[in-house]
């Protein structure tokens, strides 16, 4: 029977091991529903709570940072460490994109705490189920992707741990195994040192390797236009091939595949612009500037495009919007600047103080060595000393001590019986304090739901008292019909569609045209329509136009797509629930 019980166990304990790992196995091929559906099966835990804030990134593009810096005090399953080092050093890569100019060497910190972290993992991996081991490879990699272009210690060490990912089992990790090898290839080309043969048909068998998942196909043939681009030379296939890839991304509607179909249209451009083609190049460069996703980039990222608008205004003879765009390069330039002197600061800073507490060291060192010496010689001659005069006493202390043991015993025996006494009158005071206690919880909880209750009912009649009033006032708002602007523009209320913010300027889109003046969203509000609502931080959109909504993003007539901010949904949602009770 014991054993019959051990089998059992040991089957349930392997069973919920094989149920995690298939969690990771589908998020690393980037299936959130999927991953999900697998974690409905899962006990509750720290390992499975970070899984499931992972995917909440994915989908939505908000990540939790409380959980990663109010984590538990001991972390005493190895797993759990393995995956709470991955994806905190995930959270602050992501994070690092996303600091300004005023945290200028955060950036450099967080991407080096990521590395250390992801390094840590691997340790913690070795000997345990292959896929943790992969999971921290893979962040190696894809870190060292990123920053291995012209330094050739990256790059050796990129080699090395792409070795040690190549895997002969047909998985999701054979697709990104030859992923990061052709990306290897790629990035090698400009070392000179090693120049790598590219076979096009390594691409055919990547896109093979994807199967059926658009966001994989979408990263191959990415991938691909990169090859044509900068290996064969060959700008009219990299451009179509581009295409291919977004058009894959947009097949698979979550956050993680929007961003890279971002860094795919900034692609595009590149390529019309070195086609010659400025006009739906520039065209193509100003959507992703008005994308409010394309606020999480990197700055470096828009100083290529600020520069690039820059050069096709001036082939167009439009210099007053040459110079617009040249003045953003050149403030986005200073701010990246500043952020590199910060770093360089930084490290000259601690490897002086390094320097410093080493030649400390070498001066104190003697000086520390004789204290020590006269330390113990002191120390030798007082033992000696001791070790004579307790020879004579010696006899009787062992006749004292015995007469001092003998009571001892005697007292400790009454101390045991008094102890045990004491302890027993403890338990039962507790006991009956956790009795009343119970009691008491009980009755405040009780009383804690029915006064939830209460204030819930009482908060759902006001709401329905002032969504009523709202009604009535919007029924008998009169609408304006024009907006004059500063430039003396009259634009016709009815016409237009939103209105874009661009630090101090303000972008009026109509159904026929486009008006540019200086100004703010806060100063224009309050001259606006009740239909006109603020719903990005950059957006003012006539609802009048909306021909799609969801929970993201906003698509009006003409099929421009306008990203909902956090803070303006609840606000969105009501406008939107009033202009159908109106209807």
């Amino acid at each position: 029977m014991k054993y019959i019980f051990l089998f059992i166990s040991f089957f349930y304990l392997k069973s919920y091991s094989q149920n995690y790992e298939e969690a990771l196995m589908s998020l690393r091929n980037f299936e959130p529903k999927k991953t999900l559906n697998i974690l409905k099966n899962l006990d509750s835990s720290f390992g499975k709570k970070l899984i499931e804030i992972e995917v909440i990134y994915l989908i939505e593009g908000y990540q939790d940072s409380l959980l990663f810096f109010n984590k538990p005090k001991t972390i005493n399953n190895v797993k759990e460490k393995i995956l709470y080092n991955l994806y905190f050093g995930d959270y602050l890569r992501r994070n690092s994109k996303t600091t300004g100019s005023l945290d200028q060497d955060q950036t450099f910190k967080f991407k080096l705490k990521a590395h250390n972290l992801y390094f840590e993992a691997l340790n913690l991996a070795q000997g345990l189920d292959e896929i943790y081991e992969k999971e921290a490879l893979w962040r190696i990699l894809d870190y060292y992707t990123k920053n291995s272009t012209k330094n050739e210690p990256n790059l050796k060490n990129f080699k090395k741990y792409l070795d040690r990912f190549s895997t002969r089992n047909n998985s999701v990790y054979d697709f990104w195994y030859h992923y990061f090898k052709l990306t290897y290839k790629i990035i090698s080309i400009d070392e000179g040192k090693e120049r790598s043969t590219i076979d096009k048909s390594e691409f055919i068998k990547l896109k093979s390797l994807a199967d059926q998942n658009n966001y994989l196909k979408g990263r191959a043939l990415q991938l691909e236009a990169l090859c044509y681009d900068l290996y064969f030379k060959d700008i009219e296939t990299s451009y179509k091939t581009n295409l291919l890839a977004l058009e894959q991304y947009l097949k698979t509607p979550y956050y993680f595949s929007l961003y890279r179909s971002e860094t795919v249209q900034l692609n595009i451009a590149v390529d019309l612009k070195n086609l010659k083609n400025f006009k739906d190049s520039k065209k193509k460069l100003l959507s992703i500037l008005s994308d409010s996703i394309f606020e999480k980039t990197e700055k470096l990222h828009k100083s290529d495009i600020y520069n690039w608008l820059s050069e096709i205004y001036v082939e167009e003879g439009k210099s007053d919007s040459a110079l617009y765009f040249k003045n953003l390069y050149i403030e986005n330039e200073e701010d990246i600047k500043r952020h590199a002197n910060a770093i360089a600061m930084h490290v000259i800073s601690e490897e002086f103080q390094f320097e410093k507490l080493k030649q400390n060291i070498i001066k104190y060192r003697w000086y520390y060595i004789s204290a020590l010496i006269i330390v113990f010689m002191i120390a030798l001659y007082s033992f000696l000393r001791w070790k004579k005069a307790d020879r004579k006493e010696k006899q009787v202390r062992l006749k004292l001590n015995d007469l001092i043991e003998t009571e001892k015993q005697a007292r400790n025996r009454v101390i045991v019986i008094e102890t045990q006494k004491r302890k027993k009158d403890e338990e039962l005071e507790l006991l009956k304090e956790e009795i009343e206690k119970q009691a008491r919880d009980k009755i405040i909880v009780i009383e804690t739901q029915k006064r939830k209750k209460d204030k819930e009912l009482e908060l759902l009649k006001e709401e329905i008292e002032q969504t009523l009033q709202e009604i009535e006032r919007l029924k008998k708002i009169t609408v304006l019909e024009h907006i004059v602007l500063i430039n003396g523009v009259r634009l016709p209320l009815s016409e237009l569609m939103y209105i874009k913010a661009d630090g101090h300027f303000l972008h009026f889109f109509t159904e026929k045209s486009r008006e540019f003046v200086s100004g703010t969203l806060k100063s224009i509000l309050n001259d606006l329509p009740p239909n006109f609502i603020q719903t990005h931080k950059s957006y003012v959109v006539n609802f009048n136009f909306i021909h799609y909504s969801d929970s993201m993003r906003l698509r009006l007539k003409d099929n421009t797509e306008i990203r909902i901010g956090r803070i303006y949904k609840e606000k969105v949602k009501k406008m939107i629930e009033l202009s159908n009770a109106l209807k």
